[in-house]
């Protein structure tokens, strides 16, 4: 029969194990993405830089805002790519 003690010590022990498990798989999961998503951070930075100097009347700020409003529209299930009048 467990004591109120051994109950408690074997609570605190599976917390720690899962905590560790946590942490051990997101570590993980981040070591397997790192190199996936630092090419596609670099594809998107010179993709950003060809189309800033192909279209130099474009100035920078409004590129970004441009790209934040395609990013909001996308959060809310339109598609950018989708060519529509109004």
């Amino acid at each position: 029969m467990c004591n109120r003690h051994t109950t408690k010590l074997n609570l605190f022990l599976l917390t720690i194990t899962f905590i560790i498990y946590l942490f051990v798989g997101a570590q993980l999961f981040s070591t397997i993405e790192r190199p996936a998503e630092q090419i596609i951070i670099n594809e998107m930075s010179q993709t950003r830089k060809d189309f800033l100097e192909k279209y130099p009347c474009v100035k920078e700020n409004d590129f970004e805002s441009f790209i934040v409003t395609l990013l909001d529209a996308n959060k809310h299930g339109v598609d950018a790519r989708t060519n529509f009048t109004t």
